[in-house]
């Protein structure tokens, strides 16, 4: 797991939020009825299959795959 995150830090001074996904960091940023979290994998990584209400996936670098 990266001890730095690549973000800025005004994305990532909220709190950090467990995974459970090996090498990767999330954190939390929430206002009103929303929530965003911003995570940051450290290497290749394969998510557990698991589902969620409507929801965005974002990626700055490197590809995800959704099914």
């Amino acid at each position: 797991m990266p001890t730095e995150s690549s973000l800025p830090a005004f994305l990532t001074n909220g709190p950090e939020v467990e995974l459970p996904v090996a090498g990767a960091r999330g954190w939390l940023v929430e206002g009103g009825r929303r929530q965003v979290v911003l995570v940051e994998f450290a290497t290749e990584a394969e998510v557990p299959t698991h589902s969620h209400a409507a929801q965005w996936e974002i990626a700055l670098a490197g590809r995800v795959e959704l099914h």
